[in-house]
């Protein structure tokens, strides 16, 4: 359910546009509260309200671990509004 950590993500990363990157660390700096919409490693769809506490890379991929917790792939998450404003779209663009 995108709780466990990124040991149980097999498939490959996908890189996240800069843009969107620069969201989602603008976002975790701030620390605000963000509507989260992502992916769990079975396609689950899922929405939470939270904060973005980190993002880093691992193993060649990047990951968010928001503040209830959950660690998501940067390639699983499809949307996030922060002050009202979606982000741009995430996927392709290269990586950081």
């Amino acid at each position: 359910m995108g709780t466990r950590e990124e040991d149980s993500l097999s498939d490959a990363y996908e890189p996240v546009q800069c843009s969107f990157h620069d969201v989602l660390e603008d976002a975790a700096v701030r620390r605000r509260t963000c509507v989260i919409r992502y992916r769990d490693e079975d396609g689950t769809p899922h929405e939470a309200s939270t904060t973005i506490r980190d993002i880093y890379a691992r193993d060649g991929a990047e990951y968010a671990r928001l503040g209830n917790g959950t660690v998501v792939r940067l390639d699983r998450l499809d949307d996030v509004e922060s002050a009202g404003a979606p982000a741009p779209t995430q996927r392709g663009g290269g990586s950081r």
